[in-house]
């Protein structure tokens, strides 16, 4: 017997997690509506990427539609739980140089955004 999402979402199956669980959380590319380029989510100056453990991938099953068109995500740095309270917590601390600073405020000014 299918379930109803199985056949709305051919691909796509819905992910069931327990209290306290880790959720990963995926990013694939910073992309903008006003510009053609694109980039990696680690092309930016940010924390390094974390090793990605067997159970995040395990979990995460990408579409035909996204392994189709060569959708890559990554393990994102950030960590969620499933019904459990965290406030702020920094990721790391890097430092910038003025050049990356420069073409981190382009990247914000032609609204890059990550999916």
């Amino acid at each position: 017997e299918k379930s109803l999402s199985s056949v709305l979402f051919p691909g796509v199956s819905p992910v069931e997690y327990e209290d306290s669980e880790p959720v990963p959380i995926f990013a694939e590319l910073v992309e903008s509506r006003k510009t053609q380029v694109p980039y990696k989510f680690y092309d930016l100056p940010i924390c390094e990427p974390m090793e990605e453990n067997g159970s995040a991938k395990a979990k995460f099953k990408r579409s035909l539609g996204a392994k189709l068109q060569g959708q890559a995500s990554v393990v994102s740095p950030y960590s969620v739980s499933v019904k459990s309270s965290k406030g702020c917590t920094p990721l790391c601390q890097i430092t910038i140089g003025s050049k990356k600073l420069r073409w981190m405020r382009k990247l914000v000014e032609r609204q890059y955004q990550v999916h």
